[in-house]
């Protein structure tokens, strides 16, 4: 199985949400494969340098309880694609 990093220049906790549900998942990153969450990998984040996916989900910080939910739950899928990818 591939390994992911996640990486989030505003450490809006979508990095740490995303890495959470992989860990839960029983994986550990190792970095394969380098996913950006809600930063475009064309700005200062250090993950232009290499190949890597931009997932783009909203900034939860000064967000709703409500909104912050909405957001990990998209996470949480995009990650659960993730691993039915890589078997």
């Amino acid at each position: 199985m591939k390994k992911a990093l996640f990486v989030c220049v505003h450490n809006g906790d979508r990095s740490q949400m995303a890495e959470s549900f992989l860990d839960a998942s029983g994986s550990r990153s190792e970095a394969d494969l380098i996913i950006t969450v809600g930063t475009a990998v064309d700005e200062a984040c250090p993950a232009a340098f290499f190949p890597a996916e931009d997932w783009g989900p909203d900034d939860p910080a000064g967000r709703s309880m409500t909104t912050v939910r909405r957001i990990r739950d998209q996470i949480r899928a995009r990650v659960a694609e993730l691993l039915e990818q890589e078997g």
